[in-house]
């Protein structure tokens, strides 16, 4: 109360007073005194304002950061997983192309067994009088090298289709029952020839997505070569199990 006015209220010889008075104002307006607080708590309040302002710009930044870090690792991560699909694609179509090569020279190698046979089998014909049932038997045999030539060839026509992409995996939702069912028809007169009981047990069908051509033409594979490497009179049964996220596809010979 000194400072602003000295003991009584009217009393305008104290510092406050001469401060007031020398910006214009008088020390019994009470609106001046209100003007001034509220010009100080408008000035506040921006003040604190701003901060907040602040604060939260410096937040979303922070925010923006964490983002940009966390995309550059999600980033890096797929880079990483490119890198590694790519080796393995480049692994796998050496091995690839390795596998082929040796599958052809076995191939080769295996033409010149029946080649032979028919060979020595005419030679012998044309240098020796057989008898009838000699005759019959060196027919038979030569229908067997025959059958031998027309799959290795088969084999052949199968790599150089591959190797021209001219093979095409379709994948499309078929029943699996017609796929193998199939395969079991196309060998079937093969393994009725030697005695063999070729089966497919009875079980649950389902649509799965494969393509039907060539998965038939890949259980014929098995079941042809289990007919036969199977002795004469015994059985080739398939089996079919649902796993949890699987189907089991057994060939038993």
């Amino acid at each position: 109360a000194r400072i602003m006015g000295g003991d009584a209220p009217g009393d305008a010889s104290g510092l406050g007073a001469q401060i007031m008075e020398k910006y214009g104002y008088d020390t019994l307006d009470g609106g001046a005194y209100r003007a001034v607080r509220r010009y100080f708590f408008l000035a506040g309040c921006l003040l604190a304002a701003g901060m907040a302002v602040s604060a939260l710009l410096a937040l979303l930044a922070l925010r923006a950061q964490r983002r940009a870090e966390e995309d550059r690792e999600r980033l890096e991560e797929k880079l990483r997983e490119l890198r590694l699909r790519e080796e393995g694609t480049k692994e796998r179509l050496i091995r690839e192309e390795q596998e082929t090569k040796s599958l052809v020279t076995d191939i080769s190698h295996q033409l010149k067994t029946p080649v032979a046979a028919l060979r020595m089998s005419l030679e012998l014909r044309e240098t020796t009088e057989l008898t009838e049932e000699e005759e019959r038997e060196c027919s038979g045999r030569e229908l067997q090298e025959v059958a031998k030539l027309e799959e290795l060839l088969n084999s052949f026509t199968q790599l150089s289709r591959l190797e021209a992409d001219m093979i095409r995996i379709r994948p499309r939702m078929e029943e699996l029952r017609q796929t193998l069912a199939g395969a079991v028809g196309a060998v079937y007169m093969k393994a009725f020839r030697r005695g063999i009981e070729l089966s497919l047990e009875e079980f649950r069908d389902r649509r799965l997505p494969h393509d039907p051509r060539w998965t038939r033409e890949a259980f014929v594979n098995i079941l042809d070569n289990a007919v036969k490497y199977s002795p004469e009179n015994t059985s080739v049964t398939v089996r079919v199990s649902w796993l949890a996220s699987a189907v089991m596809i057994e060939f038993e010979d």
